[in-house]
């Protein structure tokens, strides 16, 4: 037995001054230790395609020197002054480390269990309440509101080798805490290639989370035709208050982030189901919608051109004279998404077919710099796993056919 356990506990409070209303309020507490697999996983090694920032990008070597070689320029080099800073912290000159204009190599990565890690613990609270209307039976309609708080001490990950790169040399919010994850050998100034990036599990030491769920649900029974249709009405709005992590690594140097409306966290999403049933007809509509994102405060690059003025270069200029001066696309609009279907039933529900159509406008998603994807992963300049859809309009048809027995 590697770990004690430990109590937790839970208290869930409810109140209704009148019958229609509920109010609630809970607190609670919560243990994990950590599993075999984070624990005791061999180390295993493999070798994976790695960024790296301190290397010379191609664009940098514009000019030609006496042997006619590319030759670093500094007024053409996009790479932001922090990130220069950075690579010097970490014993790299990078105006010397050059392959070419390469910057991505083959990399050594390990990850497995590790046995100092300790226990997740977390807190949690929340209050609320839930009002059913009682003036008329004409319709139904119930209202939810919640509010929560989570904090979570020594949650358990295993960053990615993009990530610890990313936070080591790219991130102006970190003080890079993950830079001792990154071996190079620095023997060669001009190839101070990274040799080894351990990606194995470590504790963050907290992570908050606030924010406000709404949840709404309307019925109605109309008559058409002598025949009943039942309308549905379902909605939830999410609005995310907090969002923050912190780690302190074994120098005391602590990073702490607010993700608060950056790209994952949005401040604001909702979520709209329409459904209309009519004898054996089902019609749905549904509504999604993701709040807008912004970069993180002080990471915007600054203006530029395509002929690279100075340090400031945006990959998404033209060049003069269409584009005299502008920058990358680092903010993610507004996206709403509308699906819809019809459904019909045979006789004793044996048999059902369904018809509908995804991405009903043919939506096309926000999309960002393709430098952007040096943090971001992006299909198509699109951020993958934000609930984007990149495929466009799409139709389905699903048939159901239940084989009864008999006896």
């Amino acid at each position: 037995e590697y770990y004690e356990g430990a109590p937790t506990g839970a208290v869930k409070l409810g109140w209704r001054p009148v019958g229609s209303l509920l109010i609630r309020a809970t607190t609670g507490t919560s243990y994990r230790s950590p599993n075999l697999r984070e624990l005791f996983l061999r180390t295993q090694s493999a070798f994976s395609q790695v960024f790296d920032p301190c290397f010379i990008p191609q664009i940098a070597l514009g000019r030609v020197d006496a042997s006619g070689e590319s030759a670093y320029d500094a007024e053409l080099d996009p790479r932001r002054p922090h990130v220069l800073q950075r690579c010097r912290d970490q014993g790299v000159d990078p105006t010397l480390a050059s392959a070419n204009g390469l910057q991505t190599f083959w990399t050594e990565v390990a990850g497995g269990g590790t046995r100092d890690l300790i226990e997740e613990t977390s807190e949690s609270k929340s209050f609320g309440f839930s009002w059913s209307q009682p003036f008329t039976n004409a319709f139904d309609l119930n209202v939810g509101l919640t509010y929560y708080d989570i904090v979570i001490e020594n949650t358990i990950i295993e960053p990615s080798p993009a990530y610890i790169v990313w936070d080591c040399y790219l991130s102006e919010i970190s003080a890079g805490t993950f830079c001792n994850r990154i071996t190079r050998d620095l023997s060669d100034p001009a190839n101070p290639r990274m040799t080894f990036i351990a990606k194995g599990s470590i504790n963050r030491d907290k992570e908050t989370v606030r924010g406000v769920d709404l949840n709404l649900a309307f019925n109605r029974t109309f008559t058409i035709l002598d025949r009943p249709v039942d309308v549905g009405l379902d909605i939830t709005g999410h609005r995310l208050i907090e969002r923050t992590t912190l780690l302190v690594n074994d120098a005391g140097e602590k990073d702490f982030g607010s993700h608060h409306r950056r790209f994952g966290h949005a401040e604001h999403k909702a979520e709209l189901d329409l459904r209309v049933d009519y004898d054996r007809w089902r019609l749905v509509w549904n509504t999604r919608y993701i709040g807008d994102y912004k970069p993180y405060p002080g990471t915007e690059d600054p203006f530029g051109n395509a002929t690279m003025s100075g340090r400031a270069f945006a990959s998404t200029c033209l060049g003069p004279p269409t584009d005299s001066n502008c920058k990358d696309v680092e903010t993610l609009g507004d996206y709403w998404l509308h699906n819809a279907s019809v459904r019909y039933r045979g006789e004793s529900d044996v048999w059902s077919l369904n018809i509908g159509v995804r991405n009903v406008f043919d939506t096309a998603p926000p999309k960002l710099s393709p430098g952007e994807g040096v943090r971001y992963n992006l299909t198509n300049n699109v951020p993958r796993g934000h609930g984007y859809d990149l495929n466009g309009r799409a139709y389905f048809v699903n048939a159901k056919y239940s084989f009864g027995r008999e006896g």
